[in-house]
């Protein structure tokens, strides 16, 4: 059975996907251990105005909402502003939400959420940069030996 070019291609993506993407969150599953956990509740929601280049025509500025969580740690009640550079943030006022602290530096506390800890954007830029990098390499090689 010959499978076409772009069968070939679209399950080497797959695969590739698969090669970077599982390792990391694996490493991330092996790093809650360094975090307590907490049950938290979201507060409020700021609007916040962000700088953005890309968003000139638009006076430069976009919204973003940026949930201020509450949540009762061992020690007593904290709250933060979780500013994390996200754009799937699908929070509203009042939602439960679970929290992570990390456990030398209570200052170091996240939404445990897929989003907030499993993926954070710059992450996402860098495991995609290094997934097309390994996918050009292997299609070099395979172009290469086929030739």
């Amino acid at each position: 059975m010959v499978m076409s070019k772009k069968k070939i291609d679209l399950l080497s993506i797959v695969i590739i996907l698969g090669i970077v993407f599982i390792p990391f969150f694996i490493y991330k599953a092996f790093m809650l251990s360094d975090y307590y956990r907490y049950p938290g509740i979201i507060k409020e929601i700021e609007k916040v105005n962000v700088s953005y280049p890309g968003l000139k025509n638009k006076g430069g500025y976009a919204i973003k909402n940026i949930p201020v969580v509450e949540y009762h740690s061992k020690k007593d009640t904290s709250s933060f502003s979780e500013g994390t550079l996200n754009y799937f943030s699908f929070y509203n006022k009042g939602d439960e939400v679970a929290i992570i602290e990390r456990k030398d530096d209570a200052y170091k506390a996240h939404i445990y959420s897929f989003w907030y800890y499993y993926l954070l954007i710059p992450e996402l830029i860098i495991l995609l940069l290094l997934s097309m990098i390994i996918f050009a390499i292997c299609r070099m090689y395979i172009t290469k030996t086929a030739d």
